[in-house]
């Protein structure tokens, strides 16, 4: 399988793609590679000795080079706006900066990661940022439990992320989503969370190490500062459950609808 594509001059040549996994009666081939930009691209693959391509019907497969914010071929960030501005939090007011904006990516394969890169410093450095079903909405309820969880994960110096909780605690605090909530007006939310004992998925035992159980009281938290900002919000506080892939599942099933209407997608309700 090979992606045959246009270069700038006009010119055409090819990049194999590797083979990546088996979905039934389909195969998915990806190639990782940013070198490289192209408004034009064709399929090459063969078979039992044969030849064939795909080439959209004799129209090509174009990069719509009309929008100038296109990244990474067929992402394109639309409406994209860098902000700053002051934040009460924590007892403190802090500044800070952020990006407003949407992607959109057309939908050449069902199989695929949308990811934000940002830099502070023109590109000195950078970070990715990816979507997550999993993550500390208040770090600042517990900061050395968080710390904690840093360490068991592998991360040398836990510090070295935000400072010291006390001594920097307004960093702290410009990176906690219950200090930061009365941003979240007008943002489609849904906070759900297990209480951290064994539930339906867990076979009787709790394995997770107490993750669960010491994330429970920081959704608690931010659901009561929502409720409090009169911010509106899905909350699912579930029971029985732990910090693991079955949970996380079921409750993407059951966010689903919220998600789709904040994409203006159809919003037909998923199993659960």
């Amino acid at each position: 399988m090979a992606l045959v594509y246009q270069q700038a001059n006009g010119t055409w040549t090819e990049k194999q793609l590797a083979w990546n996994q088996n979905f039934g009666d389909y195969d998915l081939f990806s190639l990782d590679d940013n070198t490289f930009d192209t408004t034009a691209f064709v399929l090459r693959y063969s078979t039992a000795g044969q030849i064939f391509w795909d080439n959209n019907n004799g129209a090509n497969y174009q990069v719509n080079s009309g929008f100038p914010n296109t990244v990474g071929g067929s992402v394109i960030l639309n409406i994209a706006t860098a902000r700053r501005g002051t934040e009460a939090g924590g007892g403190f007011v802090f500044t800070t900066s952020w990006v407003e904006g949407e992607i959109y990516v057309k939908n050449l394969s069902f199989n695929k990661q949308v990811a934000i890169r940002l830099s502070a410093n023109n590109w000195a450095t950078f970070q990715d940022t990816n979507a997550s079903f999993s993550g500390v909405v208040h770090p600042l309820g517990d900061p050395q439990g968080f710390l904690g969880v840093l360490s068991a994960i592998g991360v040398a110096d836990p510090e070295a992320l935000w400072g010291d909780p006390g001594a920097q605690h307004a960093i702290w605090a410009a990176h906690d989503p219950v200090a930061l909530a009365p941003r979240l007006r007008g943002t489609p939310l849904f906070v759900s969370v297990g209480d951290g004992t064994a539930g339906p998925f867990d076979h009787g035992r709790v394995q997770d190490g107490g993750i669960e159980a010491s994330l429970h009281p920081q959704n608690v938290a931010l659901a009561e500062r929502l409720r409090r900002l009169h911010i509106p919000a899905t909350i699912d506080f579930y029971g029985p459950g732990t910090h693991s892939w079955p949970y996380w599942q079921r409750e993407l099933h059951r966010a689903l609808p919220l998600l789709l209407r904040a994409l203006g997608g159809p919003t037909r309700a998923a199993a659960a």
